[in-house]
């Protein structure tokens, strides 16, 4: 039994390793919400834009 959980222990060990590269995908993922967010911003800022210009 014992044995059984320190196995478990184990196996979260590399779940953490892949939590790692998780995270930096994680990062670039976020850049594209961030480009996202600027083409939600030029489409309805366009006519806004225009004026500006």
């Amino acid at each position: 039994g014992m044995e059984d959980d320190e196995e478990e222990e184990e196996h979260l060990a590399p779940a953490d390793s892949s939590d790692v590269p998780v995270v930096d995908h994680v990062l670039p993922a976020g850049d594209t919400e961030a480009l996202e967010a600027d083409e939600s911003t030029h489409a309805p800022g366009s006519p806004i834009i225009i004026p500006l210009s």
